[in-house]
Protein backbone atom coordinates (compact mmCIF):
# COMPACT_ATOMS: atom_id res chain seq x y z
CA UNK A 1 0.00 0.00 0.00
CA UNK A 2 1.37 3.41 -0.94
CA UNK A 3 2.25 5.66 1.98
CA UNK A 4 0.81 8.53 -0.05
CA UNK A 5 -2.71 7.08 -0.16
CA UNK A 6 -5.09 8.65 2.34
CA UNK A 7 -5.94 5.98 4.89
CA UNK A 8 -9.36 5.12 6.22
CA UNK A 9 -9.12 4.88 10.01
CA UNK A 10 -11.63 3.91 12.68
CA UNK A 11 -10.70 5.39 16.06
CA UNK A 12 -12.55 3.93 19.04
CA UNK A 13 -12.52 5.72 22.37
CA UNK A 14 -12.84 4.13 25.79
CA UNK A 15 -14.47 5.94 28.74
CA UNK A 16 -12.29 8.36 30.67
CA UNK A 17 -10.05 9.35 27.76
CA UNK A 18 -12.13 12.15 26.23
CA UNK A 19 -9.43 14.81 25.99
CA UNK A 20 -6.79 12.44 24.62
CA UNK A 21 -9.16 10.93 22.05
CA UNK A 22 -10.41 14.31 20.85
CA UNK A 23 -6.83 15.53 20.50
CA UNK A 24 -5.71 12.46 18.57
CA UNK A 25 -8.87 12.50 16.44
CA UNK A 26 -8.15 16.12 15.55
CA UNK A 27 -4.75 15.04 14.21
CA UNK A 28 -6.12 12.05 12.31
CA UNK A 29 -9.06 13.85 10.72
CA UNK A 30 -6.69 16.17 8.87
CA UNK A 31 -4.70 13.38 7.23
CA UNK A 32 -7.07 10.40 7.05
CA UNK A 33 -10.72 9.57 6.44
CA UNK A 34 -11.82 9.05 10.01
CA UNK A 35 -14.67 7.15 11.64
CA UNK A 36 -14.75 8.29 15.27
CA UNK A 37 -16.62 6.10 17.77
CA UNK A 38 -16.93 7.69 21.21
CA UNK A 39 -19.05 7.35 24.32
CA UNK A 40 -22.07 9.62 24.48
CA UNK A 41 -20.50 11.44 27.44
CA UNK A 42 -18.53 13.32 24.76
CA UNK A 43 -20.70 16.22 23.69
CA UNK A 44 -22.06 16.34 20.16
CA UNK A 45 -20.39 19.70 19.59
CA UNK A 46 -16.97 18.40 20.68
CA UNK A 47 -17.28 15.31 18.51
CA UNK A 48 -18.51 17.17 15.44
CA UNK A 49 -15.81 19.83 15.77
CA UNK A 50 -13.18 17.21 14.93
CA UNK A 51 -14.22 17.18 11.29
CA UNK A 52 -14.23 13.38 11.01
CA UNK A 53 -15.83 11.73 7.99
CA UNK A 54 -18.27 10.01 10.35
CA UNK A 55 -18.97 10.24 14.08
CA UNK A 56 -20.86 7.76 16.23
CA UNK A 57 -21.70 8.68 19.81
CA UNK A 58 -22.94 5.66 21.71
CA UNK A 59 -23.75 4.69 25.29
CA UNK A 60 -20.96 2.67 26.86
CA UNK A 61 -22.30 -0.22 28.96
CA UNK A 62 -20.91 -1.05 32.38
CA UNK A 63 -18.57 -4.01 32.41
CA UNK A 64 -21.04 -6.26 34.21
CA UNK A 65 -23.80 -5.60 31.65
CA UNK A 66 -23.26 -8.72 29.53
CA UNK A 67 -26.18 -8.18 27.15
CA UNK A 68 -25.40 -4.49 26.76
CA UNK A 69 -21.77 -5.17 25.90
CA UNK A 70 -22.64 -7.84 23.34
CA UNK A 71 -24.98 -5.37 21.65
CA UNK A 72 -22.31 -2.69 21.92
CA UNK A 73 -19.77 -4.88 20.15
CA UNK A 74 -22.34 -5.65 17.46
CA UNK A 75 -22.90 -1.90 16.88
CA UNK A 76 -19.16 -1.33 16.60
CA UNK A 77 -18.77 -4.26 14.22
CA UNK A 78 -21.60 -2.99 12.02
CA UNK A 79 -20.17 0.54 11.91
CA UNK A 80 -16.73 -0.76 11.00
CA UNK A 81 -18.08 -3.03 8.27
CA UNK A 82 -20.01 -0.12 6.76
CA UNK A 83 -17.06 2.31 6.88
CA UNK A 84 -14.52 -0.33 5.73
CA UNK A 85 -11.40 1.22 7.32
CA UNK A 86 -7.84 0.14 6.55
CA UNK A 87 -7.09 -0.01 10.26
CA UNK A 88 -9.01 0.03 13.54
CA UNK A 89 -7.37 1.94 16.40
CA UNK A 90 -8.56 1.60 20.00
CA UNK A 91 -7.33 4.64 21.90
CA UNK A 92 -7.04 3.02 25.34
CA UNK A 93 -6.58 -0.30 27.06
CA UNK A 94 -9.05 -0.22 29.94
CA UNK A 95 -12.20 -1.81 28.50
CA UNK A 96 -12.74 -5.50 29.29
CA UNK A 97 -15.18 -6.32 26.50
CA UNK A 98 -12.95 -4.94 23.77
CA UNK A 99 -10.78 -8.00 24.33
CA UNK A 100 -13.28 -9.66 21.98
CA UNK A 101 -12.91 -6.97 19.33
CA UNK A 102 -10.19 -8.74 17.35
CA UNK A 103 -12.39 -11.78 16.92
CA UNK A 104 -15.15 -9.71 15.31
CA UNK A 105 -12.77 -7.74 13.08
CA UNK A 106 -11.44 -10.79 11.30
CA UNK A 107 -8.34 -9.95 9.29
CA UNK A 108 -8.73 -6.19 9.69
CA UNK A 109 -5.62 -4.67 11.36
CA UNK A 110 -6.04 -3.65 15.02
CA UNK A 111 -3.91 -1.03 16.78
CA UNK A 112 -4.15 -0.36 20.52
CA UNK A 113 -2.71 2.57 22.44
CA UNK A 114 -1.47 1.39 25.84
CA UNK A 115 -1.19 4.47 28.01
CA UNK A 116 0.29 2.54 30.94
CA UNK A 117 2.28 -0.67 31.05
CA UNK A 118 1.83 -1.07 34.82
CA UNK A 119 -0.76 0.12 37.32
CA UNK A 120 0.35 3.24 39.18
CA UNK A 121 0.74 3.09 42.98
CA UNK A 122 -2.53 4.06 44.61
CA UNK A 123 -4.40 4.50 41.30
CA UNK A 124 -7.77 3.11 42.35
CA UNK A 125 -9.41 3.98 39.02
CA UNK A 126 -7.13 1.64 37.08
CA UNK A 127 -7.35 -1.14 39.64
CA UNK A 128 -11.04 -1.80 38.95
CA UNK A 129 -9.96 -4.07 36.08
CA UNK A 130 -7.36 -6.79 36.81
CA UNK A 131 -4.15 -6.05 34.97
CA UNK A 132 -3.95 -9.53 33.36
CA UNK A 133 -7.22 -8.80 31.53
CA UNK A 134 -5.89 -5.47 30.29
CA UNK A 135 -2.66 -7.13 29.15
CA UNK A 136 -4.63 -9.84 27.33
CA UNK A 137 -6.44 -7.14 25.33
CA UNK A 138 -3.21 -5.34 24.47
CA UNK A 139 -1.71 -8.60 23.19
CA UNK A 140 -4.57 -9.03 20.70
CA UNK A 141 -3.35 -5.99 18.76
CA UNK A 142 -1.37 -6.23 15.57
CA UNK A 143 0.48 -3.09 16.69
CA UNK A 144 0.73 -1.43 20.09
CA UNK A 145 1.44 2.28 20.56
CA UNK A 146 3.03 3.54 23.78
CA UNK A 147 4.06 7.09 24.64
CA UNK A 148 7.84 6.92 24.32
CA UNK A 149 10.94 4.79 23.87
CA UNK A 150 11.23 3.81 27.52
CA UNK A 151 7.65 2.54 27.58
CA UNK A 152 8.31 0.62 24.35
CA UNK A 153 11.13 -1.30 26.00
CA UNK A 154 9.02 -1.86 29.08
CA UNK A 155 6.05 -3.11 27.05
CA UNK A 156 8.21 -5.53 25.11
CA UNK A 157 9.60 -6.98 28.32
CA UNK A 158 6.49 -6.93 30.51
CA UNK A 159 3.98 -8.04 27.88
CA UNK A 160 6.26 -10.40 25.99
CA UNK A 161 5.70 -8.56 22.73
CA UNK A 162 8.22 -8.64 19.87
CA UNK A 163 9.84 -5.25 19.12
CA UNK A 164 8.24 -5.06 15.68
CA UNK A 165 4.77 -4.98 17.23
CA UNK A 166 5.43 -2.10 19.65
CA UNK A 167 5.73 1.49 18.45
CA UNK A 168 6.93 4.59 20.26
CA UNK A 169 4.28 7.25 19.77
CA UNK A 170 3.75 10.81 20.95
CA UNK A 171 1.00 12.07 23.22
CA UNK A 172 -0.67 14.87 21.25
CA UNK A 173 -0.85 18.34 22.71
CA UNK A 174 -4.31 18.83 24.22
CA UNK A 175 -5.54 22.19 22.93
CA UNK A 176 -9.16 21.91 23.98
CA UNK A 177 -8.89 24.07 27.11
CA UNK A 178 -6.91 26.73 25.27
CA UNK A 179 -9.70 26.82 22.69
CA UNK A 180 -12.28 27.18 25.47
CA UNK A 181 -10.27 30.00 27.03
CA UNK A 182 -10.10 31.81 23.69
CA UNK A 183 -13.76 31.24 22.88
CA UNK A 184 -14.89 32.48 26.30
CA UNK A 185 -12.36 35.34 26.27
CA UNK A 186 -11.05 34.28 29.66
CA UNK A 187 -8.75 36.78 31.34
CA UNK A 188 -5.84 36.03 33.62
CA UNK A 189 -6.25 37.06 37.26
CA UNK A 190 -3.91 39.98 37.93
CA UNK A 191 -3.66 40.08 41.70
CA UNK A 192 0.10 39.93 42.16
CA UNK A 193 0.08 36.22 43.02
CA UNK A 194 2.24 33.63 41.26
CA UNK A 195 0.20 30.46 40.89
CA UNK A 196 1.68 26.97 41.07
CA UNK A 197 -0.89 24.59 39.58
CA UNK A 198 -1.21 20.95 40.63
CA UNK A 199 -4.01 19.54 38.50
CA UNK A 200 -5.79 16.24 37.96
CA UNK A 201 -6.61 13.09 39.86
CA UNK A 202 -4.90 12.97 43.25
CA UNK A 203 -3.57 9.48 43.95
CA UNK A 204 -0.43 8.39 45.76
CA UNK A 205 1.75 8.22 42.66
CA UNK A 206 1.10 11.91 41.96
CA UNK A 207 3.39 12.87 44.89
CA UNK A 208 1.24 15.64 46.35
CA UNK A 209 2.80 15.21 49.78
CA UNK A 210 6.19 16.10 48.28
CA UNK A 211 4.79 19.33 46.85
CA UNK A 212 3.46 20.25 50.28
CA UNK A 213 6.81 19.48 51.87
CA UNK A 214 8.60 21.49 49.18
CA UNK A 215 6.30 24.46 49.70
CA UNK A 216 7.21 24.49 53.38
CA UNK A 217 10.91 24.58 52.41
CA UNK A 218 10.53 27.57 50.10
CA UNK A 219 9.86 29.82 53.06
CA UNK A 220 9.92 33.57 52.36
CA UNK A 221 11.80 33.21 49.04
CA UNK A 222 8.61 33.61 47.01
CA UNK A 223 6.10 35.22 49.39
CA UNK A 224 3.50 35.93 46.71
CA UNK A 225 3.04 32.32 45.62
CA UNK A 226 -0.26 30.45 45.72
CA UNK A 227 -0.44 26.67 45.53
CA UNK A 228 -3.53 25.63 43.56
CA UNK A 229 -4.55 21.99 44.02
CA UNK A 230 -7.46 21.03 41.78
CA UNK A 231 -8.88 17.56 41.28
CA UNK A 232 -10.62 14.66 42.93
CA UNK A 233 -8.90 11.96 44.95
CA UNK A 234 -6.79 11.69 48.08
CA UNK A 235 -6.16 15.19 49.40
CA UNK A 236 -6.14 14.75 53.18
CA UNK A 237 -2.64 16.19 53.67
CA UNK A 238 -3.35 19.00 51.25
CA UNK A 239 -6.46 19.93 53.20
CA UNK A 240 -4.43 20.07 56.42
CA UNK A 241 -1.79 22.24 54.76
CA UNK A 242 -4.44 24.57 53.37
CA UNK A 243 -5.97 24.95 56.81
CA UNK A 244 -2.56 25.78 58.24
CA UNK A 245 -1.70 28.32 55.52
CA UNK A 246 -5.03 29.56 54.14
CA UNK A 247 -3.69 32.55 52.17
CA UNK A 248 -1.19 30.35 50.32
CA UNK A 249 -3.42 27.48 49.23
CA UNK A 250 -6.33 27.27 46.82
CA UNK A 251 -7.83 23.82 47.34
CA UNK A 252 -10.48 22.46 44.97
CA UNK A 253 -11.06 18.81 45.95
CA UNK A 254 -13.52 17.79 43.24
CA UNK A 255 -13.98 17.10 39.59
CA UNK A 256 -13.10 20.27 37.71
CA UNK A 257 -15.42 21.32 34.90
CA UNK A 258 -14.09 22.39 31.51
CA UNK A 259 -14.37 26.15 31.78
CA UNK A 260 -12.87 26.13 35.27
CA UNK A 261 -9.99 24.03 33.93
CA UNK A 262 -9.43 26.58 31.19
CA UNK A 263 -9.39 29.38 33.77
CA UNK A 264 -6.95 27.51 36.04
CA UNK A 265 -4.46 27.07 33.19
CA UNK A 266 -4.98 30.66 32.08
CA UNK A 267 -4.12 31.87 35.57
CA UNK A 268 -1.20 29.51 36.23
CA UNK A 269 2.44 30.61 36.18
CA UNK A 270 3.89 27.12 36.46
CA UNK A 271 2.53 23.59 36.25
CA UNK A 272 3.97 21.20 38.83
CA UNK A 273 4.09 17.41 38.38
CA UNK A 274 5.80 15.99 41.50
CA UNK A 275 5.01 12.39 40.58
CA UNK A 276 6.84 9.54 42.31
CA UNK A 277 6.05 7.20 39.39
CA UNK A 278 4.43 7.67 36.00
CA UNK A 279 4.41 6.52 32.41
CA UNK A 280 3.24 9.72 30.70
CA UNK A 281 0.96 12.63 31.57
CA UNK A 282 -2.13 14.06 29.95
CA UNK A 283 -1.83 17.07 32.26
CA UNK A 284 1.64 17.78 30.85
CA UNK A 285 0.09 17.68 27.35
CA UNK A 286 -2.11 20.68 28.19
CA UNK A 287 0.80 22.96 29.13
CA UNK A 288 2.16 23.76 25.61
CA UNK A 289 -1.17 25.15 24.43
CA UNK A 290 -0.93 27.76 27.21
CA UNK A 291 2.82 28.31 26.89
CA UNK A 292 3.08 27.15 30.49
CA UNK A 293 6.46 26.14 32.00
CA UNK A 294 6.59 23.02 34.13
CA UNK A 295 8.48 21.63 37.09
CA UNK A 296 8.28 17.85 36.96
CA UNK A 297 9.75 14.72 38.44
CA UNK A 298 12.08 12.84 36.11
CA UNK A 299 9.91 9.72 35.84
CA UNK A 300 8.60 7.68 32.92
CA UNK A 301 8.33 9.55 29.65
CA UNK A 302 7.67 12.87 31.42
CA UNK A 303 11.39 13.48 31.81
CA UNK A 304 12.07 12.69 28.17
CA UNK A 305 9.37 15.11 26.95
CA UNK A 306 10.63 17.93 29.19
CA UNK A 307 14.24 17.36 28.09
CA UNK A 308 13.42 17.26 24.38
CA UNK A 309 11.25 20.36 24.46
CA UNK A 310 13.10 22.38 27.12
CA UNK A 311 9.68 23.33 28.51
CA UNK A 312 10.62 23.15 32.18
CA UNK A 313 12.81 21.92 35.01
CA UNK A 314 13.26 18.31 36.12
CA UNK A 315 13.84 17.08 39.66
CA UNK A 316 14.36 13.62 41.16
CA UNK A 317 11.13 11.98 42.37
CA UNK A 318 10.30 12.13 46.09
CA UNK A 319 12.86 14.89 46.69
CA UNK A 320 11.10 17.90 48.30
CA UNK A 321 14.36 19.86 48.66
CA UNK A 322 15.09 19.63 44.92
CA UNK A 323 11.49 20.46 44.13
CA UNK A 324 11.64 23.50 46.41
CA UNK A 325 14.80 24.75 44.69
CA UNK A 326 13.30 24.35 41.23
CA UNK A 327 10.06 26.09 42.20
CA UNK A 328 11.96 28.91 43.90
CA UNK A 329 14.04 29.44 40.77
CA UNK A 330 11.10 29.48 38.39
CA UNK A 331 8.99 31.72 40.65
CA UNK A 332 11.70 34.28 41.42
CA UNK A 333 13.48 34.46 38.06
CA UNK A 334 11.01 36.09 35.69
CA UNK A 335 13.26 35.95 32.55
CA UNK A 336 13.89 32.22 33.12
CA UNK A 337 10.19 31.59 33.64
CA UNK A 338 9.34 33.50 30.47
CA UNK A 339 11.95 31.60 28.45
CA UNK A 340 10.69 28.22 29.63
CA UNK A 341 7.14 29.32 28.80
CA UNK A 342 8.22 30.24 25.26
CA UNK A 343 9.83 26.83 24.83
CA UNK A 344 6.68 25.18 26.12
CA UNK A 345 4.56 27.02 23.58
CA UNK A 346 7.00 26.24 20.79
CA UNK A 347 6.75 22.51 21.54
CA UNK A 348 3.17 22.52 20.20
CA UNK A 349 4.44 23.27 16.69
CA UNK A 350 7.82 21.56 17.09
CA UNK A 351 8.71 18.35 18.90
CA UNK A 352 5.06 17.66 19.87
CA UNK A 353 3.42 18.92 16.68
CA UNK A 354 0.56 17.21 14.89
CA UNK A 355 2.95 16.25 12.09
CA UNK A 356 5.20 14.45 14.56
CA UNK A 357 2.24 12.69 16.18
CA UNK A 358 0.93 11.55 12.80
CA UNK A 359 4.33 10.31 11.57
CA UNK A 360 4.65 7.97 14.54
CA UNK A 361 1.01 6.89 14.43
CA UNK A 362 1.26 6.22 10.70
CA UNK A 363 4.26 3.98 11.32
CA UNK A 364 2.21 1.90 13.75
CA UNK A 365 -0.63 1.63 11.23
CA UNK A 366 1.81 0.46 8.56
CA UNK A 367 3.25 -2.09 10.96
CA UNK A 368 -0.20 -3.46 11.78
CA UNK A 369 -1.19 -3.69 8.13
CA UNK A 370 2.06 -5.39 7.20
CA UNK A 371 1.61 -7.88 10.03
CA UNK A 372 -1.85 -8.82 8.82
CA UNK A 373 -0.68 -9.05 5.20
CA UNK A 374 2.12 -11.42 6.20
CA UNK A 375 -0.34 -13.67 8.03
CA UNK A 376 -2.45 -13.91 4.88
CA UNK A 377 0.49 -15.09 2.78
Amino acid sequence: MSRDRRLRVCLISTPGLRDYILSLAGVLAKVADLLLIVEDGVSESDAEAIGAASVIRTPWPRHRDVTGNIRHLARIRSAIASFNPDVVHVGGEGQVWLTALKSVLGARPLVVTAHDVHTHPGDRDSQTIPRPIINAFIRTADAVIVHGDGLKRDAEKSLGLPPERVFSGLHPVMRRYREIADREALQRQEDGRLRVLFFGRVFRYKGLEHLIAADNLIGPSAPNRKIVIAGRGEIGEARAAAMANPPRYDLRPRRIEDIETAQLFTDADVLVLPYIEASQSGVLAIAPSFGLPVVASDVGEIGDVVRKTGMGLLVPPADPAALARALTHILTDHPARAQLGQLSGAAATGALSADQVWARTRAAYAGAMNSVAQKRE
